[in-house]
C-alpha cells in the first residue's frame, strides 16, 4: 500500500488527515473489517441521539395539555368531525417531530405521520426514534416495490412486513406513531 503525500495542505488539515488515518488503522486492527470502507475514510459510525428525556418535559406543560384536551373533545364528538386531522406546515421538521413525540406521550393516542415521500418518512422515523428512545414506539410502513395496479408478482416478504407493521400499530400498546408516505398508503 503506497502512502499518499500531503503536499500543499496546511498544518491543521494535515494533522486531521493523519489522525483519521491512524484511527482507521486502529479500527482495522481491532477487527472491524466489516466497516472497512467507512473506517478507511475516517468516518465514525453515526448513532441516533437519545433525546427521550425531553418530550416528557413538553408533555407536562399546560399548553400541550390544553392541546391534548382539544384533541379529546374532537374524539368525543363535541367538535365537528372534520377537525380530526392537523397540519403543521410552517414549523421546522425537528419541531414537528418533537411536538408529535410529546403529543403521543401526553395523550396516549396513536398518531399517523404522512410524509411527502419514503425518504422523508425514513428521516422522520429516525428523528422520532431520537425523541422517543424506543424503537418499538415507531412503525414505518414501507412502500411496495411494484406500482399499485401493476401486473407483476407480489413479494411475499414485503407484503408480510407491511401487514405486520399495520398490525403492530393497530394492536400493540407500545406502538404509538405510524410513519408512512402516500405511495406506501
Amino acid at each position: 500500500m503506497t502512502e499518499q503525500r500531503l503536499r500543499g495542505r496546511r498544518g491543521r488539515d494535515r494533522h486531521i488527515a493523519e489522525a483519521s488515518a491512524e484511527l482507521a488503522g486502529r479500527r482495522l486492527r481491532a477487527g472491524q473489517a466489516g466497516r472497512a470502507g467507512s473506517a478507511a475514510s475516517g468516518a465514525a459510525r453515526i448513532r441516533v441521539a437519545d433525546l427521550s428525556s425531553l418530550p416528557p418535559l413538553l408533555a407536562a406543560t399546560a399548553e400541550l395539555r390544553g392541546l391534548a384536551e382539544r384533541y379529546a373533545r374532537v374524539r368525543e364528538g363535541r367538535v365537528g368531525r372534520d377537525l380530526w386531522h392537523v397540519v403543521y406546515a410552517s414549523m421546522p421538521h425537528g419541531a414537528k417531530t418533537y411536538l408529535a413525540a410529546a403529543l403521543a406521550l401526553a395523550t396516549g393516542e396513536r398518531l399517523a405521520w404522512i410524509a411527502r415521500d419514503a425518504e422523508i418518512a425514513d428521516r422522520v422515523a429516525e428523528e422520532l426514534l431520537a425523541w422517543l428512545g424506543d424503537p418499538s414506539a415507531i412503525v414505518v410502513l414501507e412502500p411496495r416495490t411494484a406500482l399499485a395496479y401493476e401486473r407483476g408478482e407480489l413479494v411475499r416478504d414485503e407484503t408480510a412486513a407491511r401487514v405486520a407493521a399495520l398490525a403492530a400499530w393497530r394492536h400493540d400498546a407500545g406502538s404509538r406513531i405510524l410513519v408512512s408516505s402516500p405511495q406506501a398508503l
